[in-house]
């Protein structure tokens, strides 16, 4: 979460971070924003992505052999959304 907030001298973890996560995160902060006035429901991928987005911001997904564990975080975050959502409707 560090790199959300700073720059760091290393390529992996330089201006290109907090750019990435910032177009992850403002769109997310937009459509939590309007579904709190009622005027926007977030869908299933947004809540994927809220949920995964600390985890996210932990890993430099820069790197297209670390992009596969973005991947995997996203997937595994989809699936307890599936899980929770199983548990409510029994």
């Amino acid at each position: 979460m560090y790199e959300f907030y700073c720059f760091r001298g290393d390529l992996s973890h330089g201006w290109l971070t907090p750019i990435t996560l910032a177009r992850i995160a403002f769109p997310l902060i937009i459509k939590i924003l309007l579904e709190k006035e009622e005027v926007y429901k977030l869908m299933q991928n947004d809540k994927v992505y809220i949920s995964a987005f600390g985890e996210l911001a932990d890993h430099d997904f820069l790197e297209e052999s670390k992009r596969k564990e973005a991947d995997k975080i996203i997937e595994k975050h989809y699936w307890d959304l599936i899980e929770n959502v199983a548990k409510e409707m029994l």
